[in-house]
């Protein structure tokens, strides 16, 4: 996934509008301005329904909040989140249920029910545009379309999963893709700022040099490309791949791919690699890189 959006999935956005994949975590072109809500926490503050007013603390939901969202596919960015207390997280009037926000994504989480339904459409109303819907089962779609019937917009995301057997020797410039590393980062290259940008889904620079990994293309002397974890947890992380245009075609991508899943390799861990169904693009990317396609899964835009 990606915030450069012409590559990745639905659920984050920037200025730019060139990037292969996710996400996890972002390919819809073009975006509007979204709510960025970065660490913002947990929310137990139901006024966003406008149906009671903040909960006591024997009424917040004891469940474990993830197993809330184990619906879906890139459930594991999603996990992600909550651990780093990326996004809002809005708990529904029946606590078998809550809402993440993260970016223009929308993410429903638990069962069903009238009252948690109104919650979540008033939500929405008092929220920006356009919003992307990520729903766990049909009693949440079937409600979803006949609420907005006339707004909805179907969309689906392809989830690859690496697979380590099509991984193939470097052909194109090894010595120009290099690790991310502290050292790098502190060198202070032209466009080191766009790496930095993309690691929205870490509570710091400090957590990623710990817990992610990527690597840099780097052209004379300038941050021309890099492939980073979007997301890390448990053992397996998102893919997110950005490559200047004027570099397209080369092989540069191909090989960051490479270098990265020749870590993930190394280290057991497991790849991700989100996408759009209709981005064409980072679809064949995927392909190509050994990436096997594993689920897709629906999503809306109101």
């Amino acid at each position: 996934m990606c915030r450069r959006q012409a590559g990745g999935s639905q659920m984050r956005s920037s200025a730019r509008q060139d990037h292969i994949t996710v996400p996890i975590f972002m390919s819809l072109v073009p975006l509007c301005a979204i709510l960025h809500q970065e660490n913002a926490g947990f929310c137990t503050d139901n006024d966003h329904t406008g149906k009671r007013g903040k909960m006591s603390e024997q009424d917040k939901p004891t469940p474990d909040i993830s197993s809330l969202f184990d619906a879906y596919i890139y459930r594991n960015l999603i996990r992600s989140l909550l651990a780093r207390k990326q996004g809002t997280v809005i708990f529904l009037p029946e606590h078998n249920g809550a809402v993440l926000l993260w970016g223009p994504s929308v993410f429903i989480g638990g069962t069903f029910s009238p009252s948690n339904g109104e919650s979540v459409v008033s939500l929405l109303a008092d929220s920006g545009s356009p919003r992307y819907l990520n729903l766990p089962d049909e009693r949440w779609e079937s409600f979803i379309k006949r609420t907005f019937s006339d707004k909805l917009k179907d969309r689906y995301l392809h989830l690859y999963q690496s697979d380590f057997t099509n991984v193939t020797a470097l052909n194109v410039d090894i010595d120009r893709i290099v690790p991310i590393t502290r050292d790098f980062m502190e060198k202070h290259l032209p466009d080191t700022e766009l790496i930095v940008d993309e690691l929205y889904s870490y509570t710091d620079m400090e957590d990623f040099y710990q817990n992610g990994f990527g690597v840099a293309l780097v052209i004379d002397g300038v941050v021309s490309g890099y492939c980073l974890s979007e997301y890390s947890i448990d053992n397996s992380l998102g893919v997110n791949i950005w490559i200047n245009e004027k570099f397209r075609g080369a092989g540069y991508a191909r090989n960051m791919v490479n270098v990265f899943l020749a870590h993930c390799r190394e280290q057991g861990l497991t790849a991700y690699w989100v996408c759009n169904a209709d981005n064409i693009r980072s679809n064949k990317v995927a392909v190509s890189a050994g990436f096997v396609l594993k689920s897709a899964m629906r999503f809306w835009e109101v």
